[in-house]
């Protein structure tokens, strides 16, 4: 043993920061096309480490963006899957705070929906407006 050539490895320095995926995809949402090499510079990670937040999350990066690119369709299948499970009876038996929550909240979306604001800010511009007409 004596006269032996052990050969120490330094130790590995620990991360300075924890990935979290909401930064991961907010910064793949921000750069659609970077790669989790270019992921790994911007944030100074290693790619490996990329990788493996992304896979602990089970986010498959195609699968997310061929999901992103789809949202308002897959959103509005769901909401038919929802709707259709509402019946005249599941409403009346619902609170009027509920009922008056419900209301509320599908008078927004259907204005959204044909383009229309859902804040006063409307009213006022279109005083504007129309005074800016008349003169």
């Amino acid at each position: 043993m004596e006269g032996e050539n052990i050969q120490v490895k330094k130790p590995r320095k620990p991360p300075t920061h924890k990935l979290k995926i909401d930064e991961l995809l907010a910064l793949k949402t921000a750069n659609p096309g970077l790669t989790n090499k270019q992921m790994a510079k911007l944030t100074d990670s290693d790619p490996s480490a990329i990788t493996k937040c992304l896979q602990r999350y089970g986010v498959d990066r195609q699968h997310l963006d061929a999901f992103k690119a789809n949202r308002a369709d897959v959103m509005a299948g769901v909401q038919e899957i929802v709707a259709s499970t509402f019946t005249g009876e599941d409403i009346k038996k619902a609170s009027l705070r509920d009922r008056t929550i419900l209301f509320g909240t599908l008078y927004d979306k259907e204005r959204l929906e044909r383009g229309q604001s859902t804040s006063n800010q409307s009213v006022f511009f279109q005083i504007v407006q129309e005074s800016d007409q008349a003169d």
